[in-house]
């Protein structure tokens, strides 16, 4: 929860170690470098329209002034607490789909628990699979991508993406939300995404499909779902 008063702006920061989010808002604020809890302060927001926020350096306090009354927070001042290095240009890719629903829940193959981003001659993929179920989606992309993000990723940047950042070991997703800018920050995921080009069907393939009405589809199956289990077709 770094400070920048002189600069007419207040920045945020979280991290869980693998994701960091920052915001970036214009807010006549003190200096201050502090760690505060976020769930906490998040509570107090949501219950007030109105707050003034000051930072008592004697008490290491952040004090939230409400029409309720005075709330204190504790807090903890932190130096380079993390490093938020940015350097290099984001490059625009608008959204990045939603497929991370077909990705693992077995959080021991961290590679089928994420998503495939991959781009080349300017087209973008991402792709999710467990075994079972595959999808990809395409997308304008100018930056050559290939990598592994977690599914937490997905979901943090689903639908807002405007631009995207290769740092090496981990990828910077930027956008706007309420007038702040947010940029999380994530760690690639080692490993090596299976060939799944070889079970996608190909355009020939898309003859034998058929329309279908889908309540009539979901009553069909509906009687042998319960014989079937988990990892069965």
């Amino acid at each position: 929860f770094p400070s920048h008063d002189n600069k007419g702006m207040v920045s945020f920061m979280g991290t869980d170690v693998t994701h960091s989010v920052f915001g970036i808002s214009h807010w006549n604020a003190p200096d201050f470098d502090i760690l505060v809890d976020g769930k906490r302060m998040l509570q107090l927001f949501n219950q007030v329209e109105d707050v003034t926020i000051n930072y008592d350096e004697d008490e290491l306090r952040l004090i939230l002034q409400t029409p309720n009354g005075e709330y204190k927070l504790a807090t903890v001042e932190i130096k380079d607490w993390f490093n938020v290095e940015f350097a290099g240009d984001y490059t625009p890719v608008g959204v990045i789909p939603s497929v991370y629903w077909a990705t693992s829940n077995d959080q021991m193959n961290a590679i089928l628990s994420g998503v495939l981003l991959r781009s080349n001659d300017k087209i973008g993929k991402v792709v999710a699979t467990d075994m079972y179920k595959i999808v990809e989606q395409k997308f304008p992309c100018p930056l050559d991508i290939d990598c592994i993000i977690s599914r937490r990723t997905a979901q943090l940047i689903e639908g807002k993406v405007v631009a995207i950042c290769d740092f090496g070991n981990a990828l910077g997703f930027r956008y706007e939300l309420d007038g702040v800018t947010v940029i999380v920050k994530a760690l690639k995921t080692a490993g090596k995404y299976p060939q799944y080009e070889k079970v996608m069907p190909k355009k020939e393939d898309m003859d034998f499909f058929i329309e279908a009405d889908i309540d009539l589809f979901r009553e069909a199956i509906k009687p042998l779902a319960k014989y079937a289990e988990i990892f069965t077709f």
